[in-house]
C-alpha cells in the first residue's frame, strides 16, 4: 500500500503487533513470478489471468497481488470508486459531504437538521451516498451529536474521536441499506486477534470507539466484536485521498488487496469528484 499521508500511534502499535506474528511483511510482485509465501497458497480467481495480476491466497497472510507478466512502471492497475468514505483518523474538522476544511466556531455553515458543520447549503456531497446521506443526518440529529460536536470544539483531541467514528457509522449503516456491499467489507482483513494481543491498542478502540458508540451515539445494538472488527478493517485496508484540500478515507472492493507491501511498488491517486482510486505501478 502506498505510505498514508498521516501516521499516528495506534497504527505503529498496530504494526508492531504484526511483526510480532510474522518474521516478513507481505510483498505484493510486478514481476511475474510470486514471492515466495509461508503456508498454502492457492488461486482464487481463475479469470483474473485476463487482468494484468491474479489473487493468490496464504492460508497464513491472506490474499495478496501476483502480476501475470512483467509490468512497466506507469501501468494501470486499478481504477474503482469506494465501497466507503468518509473523514481520516485524528483529522481536523471536515465538511463532511466534500470533505474539505470547516470550523467549528459559530459562524460556520451548519447542517439545518442535524447541526454538523458543512461547507454551505449547496454542497455537493449532501444526501449522496458518498457524502452525507439522509440516514446518517438523522442519525446525528436523533442523537443530538451536532450539539455534542459544539459542547467540545475547544477539545481537540474529542472532536478527532467523533470525525473517526463518522466512517465507522457509514459502515453499519451500509450494513442496513446495502447488505451485499456490507458482506464485501467484512471479507476484508481485519487482524482482531493480534489487535486483541496488543493491549494497549485494544483498550483505545474499547473506550473511544466501542464505548462511546454504543453509549452516545445510539448504536448499542452493534455487538463489541463487531465494532472491534470494522475498525480493524479501516485500520488494515483503508487508502487516505484528497485533492484541493479535501482529506477523506476509503475502502476500495479490490485495491486494499495491494495494501500489505512495506515497500511499496504502486502509487495511487484519485478522482476529486468521484473518489474513485487510480492505481498505477511504481517501478
Amino acid at each position: 500500500m502506498p505510505p498514508r499521508k498521516h501516521k499516528n500511534k495506534k497504527k505503529h502499535h498496530q504494526h508492531q503487533a504484526q511483526q510480532q506474528q510474522q518474521a516478513s511483511p507481505m510483498q505484493s510482485s510486478n514481476k511475474s513470478s510470486p514471492t515466495k509465501m509461508e503456508g498454502n497458497i492457492e488461486s482464487c480467481d481463475s479469470t483474473s489471468k485476463q487482468l494484468p495480476f491474479r489473487i493468490e491466497k496464504s492460508t497464513v497472510l491472506g490474499r495478496y497481488v501476483v502480476a501475470n507478466r512483467d509490468l512497466k512502471a506507469g501501468e494501470l492497475l486499478i481504477t474503482e470508486e469506494p465501497l466507503a468514505i468518509g473523514p481520516c483518523v485524528s483529522a481536523d474538522a471536515v465538511c463532511l459531504g466534500c470533505y474539505m476544511p470547516v470550523e467549528l466556531q459559530s459562524a460556520q455553515y451548519r447542517c439545518s437538521a442535524c447541526k454538523w458543520p458543512m461547507c454551505g447549503p449547496q454542497c455537493r456531497g449532501l444526501h449522496q451516498p458518498t457524502g452525507h446521506t439522509a440516514q446518517e443526518c438523522e442519525l446525528l440529529r436523533t442523537q443530538k451529536l451536532g450539539e455534542a460536536l459544539e459542547a467540545i470544539r475547544d477539545k481537540p483531541d474529542l472532536v478527532k474521536n467523533y470525525y473517526e467514528l463518522i466512517l465507522i457509522v457509514r459502515i453499519f449503516l451500509i450494513k442496513q441499506n446495502a447488505p451485499e456491499i456490507y458482506a464485501e467489507i467484512l471479507q476484508m482483513e481485519s487482524h482482531s486477534e493480534l489487535r486483541k494481543s496488543n493491549t494497549e491498542l485494544w483498550q483505545y478502540y474499547e473506550q473511544n470507539v466501542v464505548q462511546r458508540l454504543q453509549r452516545d451515539w445510539g448504536m448499542a445494538v452493534l455487538t463489541v466484536d463487531e465494532i472491534h472488527t470494522i475498525c480493524g478493517i479501516l485500520d488494515v485496508n483503508c487508502f487516505e485521498i484528497g485533492q484541493n484540500s479535501a482529506k477523506a478515507r476509503c475502502l476500495y472492493r479490490s485495491a486494499f488487496l495491494l495494501a500489505h507491501d512495506c515497500c511499496p511498488n504502486t502509487a495511487h491517486t484519485d478522482d476529486p469528484q468521484s473518489y474513485a482510486i487510480i492505481l498505477r505501478t511504481s517501478r
